[in-house]
């Protein structure tokens, strides 16, 4: 069990240069380094997302990201949400 205390952790950055679809209007879009969504993998790990279509895992016990992933640089793409997958059958209520 983990102490219990605040921790934060930084929105992984992401480079310009790499974005893709920046002439649209960004009023309608996320932008660059915002955090989407989180997710508790287990009682040291959670997900979070971020844009574009970024996930970076992070380690509550060593406060410590242990890896991020950019699945697109398309700004129109952003991690909403995130589940831990496969489901367990016994975490399910009927």
């Amino acid at each position: 069990m983990l102490p219990e205390r605040e921790i934060s952790f930084a929105v992984p950055a992401v480079d310009s240069a790499r974005l893709t679809h920046t002439d649209i209007d960004d009023s309608r879009i996320a932008r660059a380094g915002f955090g989407r969504g989180l997710c508790v993998v287990n009682e040291a790990l959670v997900a979070a997302g971020s844009s574009p279509s970024t996930i970076a895992l992070h380690d509550l016990a060593s406060v410590s990201t242990r890896s991020v992933v950019t699945l697109s640089h398309d700004l129109r793409n952003a991690i909403h949400g995130l589940e831990v997958w496969p489901f367990e059958s016994t975490t399910l209520t009927p």
